[in-house]
Formats: C-alpha cells, structure tokens, sequence
C-alpha cells in the first residue's frame, strides 16, 4: 500500500460535483471521460503549536508574565489531478482523484536574559535558554476512489444530485526540528558567537491509513454554461502511525565538551482517524468540438480528527512519554481547475 505514497501513478479523477456538472450533458456532447486538474492554494492549520515560552521571571514563580511563542502558518501551492468515466456499465461515474499538497514553516524567539522554556517536554530538559528555534514541514498524499450515481431533476430544473461512495487512502507526514539555544549563533565577521549549551529535538511523524468514504455533490445551473457546485464527504481511515524523536544536548561549558543523545521510537499499528472534506464554487463549461471542456473556482476545508501527534513527555521521569498524542490536521483554502470531457 506504501507504493501509491510515492508514485503519481494515474492521471486521477474528476470530484464528484464537477462529474456530476458534465454528466447531465453527455447527451449532447457524448462525452465517456474526464480528465484534468486544479491548482490548490491552501493554509495548513493545527492547534498547539506552540514552541517556547518567554516569563520577566523565573517560570516556576507563582506570580509572573508568561508569553508563549507558536509556529505561524502560511499559504502555500499544491494540486490535484483527476481521470474519470460516465455511465460505467449504463449507471455509474467512476473517478479516482489524487491530491498532493506540503508546506514549510518557521519561527524563532530571543530573550536577553535565559529566562526563555521550551514548551514541548522532553526526555531530559535543559536550563539557561536564550534562544529559541523552531521548523516544522507537513506533506500531505491523498487518493480517492469513488463510484456515483447522477440524478437529474428535469430539464427546466437545472439542479444535479450525485451520491457516492469508495475508498479513500491519505499519508500525513510531519517532520519538525525544536532547538533551545543560550546564545544566539553569530557564524560571519569578526564577532563569531557559538552556544555553549543546545537542546536539540527532531522529529519525525508518519502516518497513512485506508478505508470507506460516503458522500454528496451537487450542481445547480444559474444560467447556460455557468453552475455553482458543492460537494461534502466524510471517511475514515485506519491505518499505522510511525514516530521518532531524537534529542541531542551539547553542553561546552566545562572543560571537556560533552554530548549526550536520547532516542526514541513508537509504532502504533491501529490508529482509526475520521475525516470530513467540503467543497463549494462556480464552474463554467462549454461544449467545443463535441468535448466538454469546463473551469471552475472554489473554497474547500479539509478536516481529519484527532490525527497523530508527536509525543507528549512526563517530566515528573525523564524519558517515559504519555502515550500517542492527537491534534486534528486542517487545509483550508482555494483551488482552481480545469477539466477536459471526451
């Protein structure tokens, strides 16, 4: 099942409401296939990601002023490819859909005096921080299998519904590096600066999963060739979550330098996350040379529910964690298309 994570190995699949869009016209234009693509500008989103914490004190007093620093988000480009076929043995559209879309963020926080923390526990934490860094990447894979069925509501109506149903494949993977510093890092001119103590964390988190899909698009004519459309679907998939971290301390402070380094690796072979995928735009087709050809512009959201996170470490014993960590994965954004009909 790994192998479709790494290879782009069909032109894949209409979604439903632009198939459902075409469908109702095929008998004038005879169309059998649908073949095209959109280009996705989305926004990845995730709750705490929050990577250091900067107090006027210590941040063990009871009175103080803590401000938490979080890795931002941003938009970023992806796309989504598409093959389909109308009228599958008489009834049914046949599409597959892949969609491929990464994003890379970073951030940073300083503070003259080393009263800055890291926020994420870990195995063996680490005092006198001035510096903090943070990169995080998220690469997201999804493949859709779906098999609809067009109802049209009369001629004069202008309303296509298409309920359907498949399998839906998805791998999230997420790679992040946190690093707490007592200096900043000075590497040209004549004041070079290096720490002589670093709390280095990289991460890694992979995670893929299979299983059914049920859903309902829906296009509705405002005149000859324009249409709004929308589609909405939930999933669930099952599958396996792969985690490693590995924590490095580089400590220069005495007279020997020394460097200590914690790994750690977890593998859960059945993690269950569910998903909701919603669609809506505007679409415009036209009929040249007895072929559909049809653009279309849209917003859509993208939601998987607790989906697995890095690990949360108990600092009452350095070097145990909590569990499996969740926090639901997000991409909100535009996308932009065009399909050719045949």
């Amino acid at each position: 099942m790994s192998y479709i994570k790494n290879r782009i190995f069909v032109l894949l699949a209409a979604a439903a409401s632009l198939t459902a869009s075409i469908a109702g016209a095929a008998e004038i234009c005879e169309c059998g296939f649908i073949v095209g693509g959109d280009y996705l500008y989305w926004s990845p989103c995730l709750s705490n990601m929050h990577f250091a914490a900067e107090g006027e004190s210590l941040l063990t007093d009871e009175q103080n002023d803590v401000t938490y620093h979080f890795i931002g988000s941003d938009w970023d480009p992806g796309f989504r490819v598409f093959l389909g076929k109308e009228d599958l043995f008489g009834c049914f559209d046949v599409m597959a859909t892949y969609t491929n879309f990464n994003s890379t963020h970073t951030a940073d926080a300083y503070n003259e005096s080393p009263l800055l923390s890291s926020t994420w526990p870990t195995p063996v934490p680490v005092e006198n921080n001035a510096y903090a860094t943070a990169y995080w990447k998220i690469d997201f894979q999804r493949v859709e299998l779906t098999a609809g069925y067009s109802i049209e509501f009369g001629r004069g109506c202008g309303l296509h519904l298409q309920p359907f149903a498949g399998v839906d494949y998805a791998t999230i993977s997420q790679d992040r590096i946190d690093e707490m510093l007592d200096v900043i890092p000075v590497e040209t001119g004549d004041n070079q600066v290096s720490p002589t103590l670093s709390n280095t964390m990289t991460r890694s988190l992979d995670y893929k999963g299979v299983g059914p899909m049920v859903g309902l698009g829906y296009t509705f004519e405002l005149c000859e060739g324009l249409a709004t459309f929308g589609r909405a679907s939930i999933s669930v998939l099952v599958g396996e979550a792969d985690i490693k971290d590995n924590q490095e301390i580089f400590d220069n402070r005495g007279e020997v330098a020394e460097t200590i380094t914690n790994i750690q690796n977890y593998k859960d072979d059945c993690v269950c996350v569910p998903g909701v995928h919603l669609q809506t735009g505007f679409s415009y087709r036209a009929c040249i040379c007895n072929s559909w050809l049809v653009l279309r512009v849209g917003y859509e959201y993208l939601q998987w529910i607790d989906a697995p996170s890095f690990l949360l470490y108990n600092t009452a014993s350095p070097g145990s964690f909590t569990g499996l960590n969740r926090n639901s994965v997000t991409f909100q954004g535009f996308f932009g298309g065009i399909a050719y009909s045949f």
